[in-house]
């Protein structure tokens, strides 16, 4: 079995709104009890992946770490900023929910960061990690 899990993306200060989308989305998380972090900054979630196959009963485990650049000027970034888009806004009712921000307020984060990630000097990574092991016979 192969499971590959992202910790959601490093974004340079050039982008302060896109960023601060990621850690209210954190925050959210953590504070619904859908994150695996200590303190909320990250999803922590690709620490986990090596336990979730050890406690099903894989051995032989083993794991490799991708990182994505999709900053701009990037293969990658028009996929990326079309992803977020859909994140940031689809995401706005589970933040709100948390009580974490006003609809005004994910408004404008939400145009701000639009802005910043067209921007020529916006600049995001993505870190991914797969773990894999095997049954034994």
């Amino acid at each position: 079995l192969r499971l590959t899990e992202g910790e959601w993306g490093i974004i340079t200060a050039s982008a302060p709104a896109t960023a601060r989308l990621f850690a209210l989305g954190l925050d959210a998380l953590s504070r619904a009890g859908r994150s695996f972090s200590s303190d909320g900054r990250f999803h922590a979630i690709t620490p986990m992946l090596r336990q979730f196959l050890r406690r099903a009963g894989f051995g032989d485990l083993r794991c490799r770490g991708y990182a994505i650049d999709h900053s701009a000027g990037t293969a990658a970034h028009r996929g990326f900023y079309e992803d977020y888009q859909l994140l940031f806004k689809l995401g706005q009712p589970f933040l709100l929910q948390q009580g974490l921000a006003n609809q005004e307020k994910l408004d404008g984060l939400y145009e701000q960061a639009l802005c910043e990630m067209l921007a020529d000097d916006f600049g995001a990574l993505l870190y991914l990690l797969t773990v894999w092991g095997s049954k034994p016979q």
